[in-house]
């Protein structure tokens, strides 16, 4: 019940945020201290934590360690709001579990993960309609239709994982319905990336959707995506036919070019390593005077690894890199030859979430962003991963 109650409050942020736009201190603030409320009371009832042993989780702790440290470097924008950020991703630590534990845990996950991304979707369209989804217009300014594709991705991948967990059960065909739903949203949020990444992390996990339904039912589901797809290009043809009819999108990559190039440019000396400080992206760039995406400053950098730079310098970069790295080899291997028929829901479910925050990070802040979701649930999955290889139990004493 924590599990899924932290996990449902974690993806409802951005709706706290749209809801009260202006007051996005305290309600940041709010959130964390809401989800470090449960983190603590899962705390409390477990009394242990899980160390990791392998590479990439040990590599993790050190990553954030380091960034907490990069909380205290001259450029970082308000201390208190950068570690809170920093430690962020820590509050997930009591969620995860051993082998043994590892069924129940993922299943709190993904629930808590398919009620918040229902929850988003009907507040999207609530607020714009199907049409909206793919704008920032109606109050979506917060949110944007990159970051409801990637939530309504996870809820997807989540419902899957239900679907397999729950097969036989009526638990299951509900799971099925969830996944249909997450699978339209995303397509209608023109998330190109997103879309890219749901449909190539699929294929490359090797799930083996036509054999399991058999010649009949995968004719049906055939015939029903060339349906969805004409719907699809018939209502957005409009808006594609505007992308690929204009050049300098795809030369400036929707001006991230610009942007990298402005930001590596401003780097030099002892900032290429430290970096400029933790949660410091919209100060240095004020101070630069970059004017990217017709804005004076820029949120975060469109790209985990020049976010990266940003905020922890190369030494960061190089800590949360390698346990990337690290991690989506195993993941790889595993999820095509080296698990039992018990594990492998566990492992393809990490294995398409990495996956997905893998295609995100080009374009995106993503993991390497302070205070997103991304941080959170890639903690969480490389921790988890790097426990279910060999962690240790720490026993804790909580009052």
């Amino acid at each position: 019940m924590l599990q899924a109650a932290f996990w449902c409050i974690l993806v409802l942020k951005y709706v706290f945020w749209i809801v009260a736009p202006d007051s996005y201190y305290f309600v940041m603030l709010g959130w964390i201290s809401v989800l470090a409320g449960v983190s603590f009371l899962q705390l409390t009832k477990s009394r242990c934590i899980f160390l990791p042993k392998s590479p990439c989780g040990v590599v993790l702790l050190i990553y954030v360690a380091w960034a907490v440290f990069c909380c205290f470097l001259p450029w970082t924008d308000d201390r208190v709001t950068a570690l809170a950020y920093a430690i962020l991703p820590l509050l997930a630590w009591p969620f995860i579990a051993n082998r043994d534990g590892a069924e129940k845990a993922l299943v709190g996950f993904c629930c808590g993960v398919v009620v918040g991304g229902l929850i988003v979707v009907v507040f999207v369209l609530y607020l714009v309609g199907w049409g909206g989804v793919s704008s920032r217009d109606g109050g979506l300014e917060q949110l944007g239709p990159n970051t409801i594709a990637f939530i309504s991705a996870l809820g997807l991948f989540c419902s899957m994982y239900l679907s397999d967990v729950w097969a036989g059960t009526g638990r299951a065909a509900v799971s099925k319905i969830f996944v249909i739903i997450f699978l339209v949203f995303t397509f209608l949020t023109l998330s190109k990336t997103t879309i890219i990444a749901v449909f190539a992390a699929m294929l490359f996990s090797g799930v083996p959707l036509f054999r399991r339904l058999g010649l009949i039912r995968s004719s049906v589901l055939v015939v029903f995506a060339l349906v969805v797809a004409f719907v699809f290009f018939f209502f957005a043809w409009d808006k594609i036919y505007s992308k690929l009819s204009d050049p300098a999108s795809f030369e400036t990559f929707s001006s991230r070019l610009l942007l990298w190039e402005q930001i590596l440019n401003s780097l030099s000396g002892w900032d290429a390593f430290f970096g400029f400080g933790f949660n410091s992206s919209v100060v240095v760039s004020k101070a630069a005077g970059l004017h990217v995406f017709g804005t004076e400053s820029f949120g975060q950098a469109h790209n985990a690894f020049v976010e990266g730079v940003v905020n922890t310098g190369m030494i960061g970069v190089i800590l949360l890199f390698y346990s990337l790295f690290v991690a989506f080899l195993g993941l790889t291997w595993r999820v095509n030859f080296g698990v039992g028929n018990k594990a492998l829901a566990e492992v393809r479910l990490f294995y398409l979430v990495v996956f997905l925050l893998v295609v995100r990070s080009i374009s995106e802040g993503s993991f390497a962003q302070p205070g997103t979701i991304d941080s959170v649930v890639y903690f969480y999955i490389v921790i988890f991963f790097s426990v279910m290889d060999g962690g240790r139990r720490l026993r804790l004493k909580v009052a």
